[in-house]
């Protein structure tokens, strides 16, 4: 099995949390890429996420399918040799719910106004293995054949990353460009991006397993809480390494949407960030643009 050409992994649609309107109050054109949410954008406090096991990727019935993810890891690695594995958060479902702790809103008006995300956990090499492998277009179809509820993606990591809209007060975004040895997108010019990282909270596999026991109920809630704190805190930490904004100079991120990659809809969670002061964006500590 050989990587995906860039050509395709350059293919991507957009979800929004927003209905978007162009200056003249008309719906936008960007509505048309993809549907989603509506009660957007979210703030810090509006998302949860919940962690289970169930969530994780599906092993392949397949062993030459499974053996198959390494075979293109090693080609990725004698690519970029700087390249290393790590955990990540996988994404299974988001959805908009009521949110009952709003006393305000009235039956007549109430509107969904938290999102829910539930995650599992991958890693990266699973991500290059079979979101960027040209076995991607079979897993889908063997997920919608063989998983349950016909999930498509069932076999795929969909590894959860984060982007960054910033904005300047004289109304420019701040773009950087990819180096040579990422694994993907190389020399491109992007906006400043990562992935919330489950090492950071402390979460392993084994730790998420043993959140379906009821005794572990509190502690699961604890690294919930402490999921969703690392989703955003993830991103600001990116524009400060990757553009040389410290959170002072920004405003609180605000979730838009997620963008999805490619065939696997590899999901990338879109957040804007405006700046507090005018001025142009310094450059970043590696001379990014």
């Amino acid at each position: 099995m050989r990587r995906l050409p860039w050509e395709k992994l350059m293919s991507f649609r957009v979800s929004s949390f927003v209905a978007p309107r162009s200056s003249n109050g008309a719906t936008s054109p960007l509505s048309r890429l993809g549907s989603g949410a509506s009660s957007g954008p979210f703030r810090l406090e509006q998302v949860r996420i919940r962690l289970t096991p169930e969530a994780n990727r599906h092993v392949h019935p397949s062993a030459a399918m499974e053996s198959a993810i390494d075979a293109v890891w090693r080609e990725y690695k004698e690519r970029s040799p700087r390249l290393f594995n790590a955990t990540k958060f996988r994404l299974q479902s988001y959805q908009e719910i009521a949110d009952k702790s709003d006393t305000h809103a009235s039956p007549s008006n109430a509107q969904p106004k938290l999102l829910t995300l539930e995650w599992g956990i991958t890693d990266y090499k699973t991500y290059l293995g079979t979101c960027c492998s040209t076995n991607v277009t079979q897993l889908l179809a063997d997920g919608k054949r063989l998983a349950a509820n016909e999930d498509e993606f069932a076999f795929l990591s969909r590894k959860v990353g984060v982007a960054a809209v910033v904005e300047t007060s004289d109304g420019k975004i701040a773009l950087i460009k990819r180096s040579n040895s990422v694994g993907v997108y190389q020399d491109m010019f992007d906006t400043p991006g990562g992935h919330p990282e489950p090492s950071h909270i402390g979460l392993t596999a084994e730790m998420l397993e043993a959140f379906q026991r009821d005794a572990k109920k509190a502690e699961r809630g604890v690294m919930e809480d402490a999921a969703g704190q690392e989703f955003f805190a993830s991103i600001v930490n990116e524009v400060h390494e990757e553009i040389n904004l410290s959170d002072d100079q920004i405003r609180p991120p605000l979730l838009l949407g997620v963008v999805l990659q490619a065939d696997a809809a590899t999901p990338s969670f879109s957040k804007v960030f405006k700046r507090r002061a005018a001025g142009t964006v310094p450059r970043g500590p590696k001379g990014q643009v």
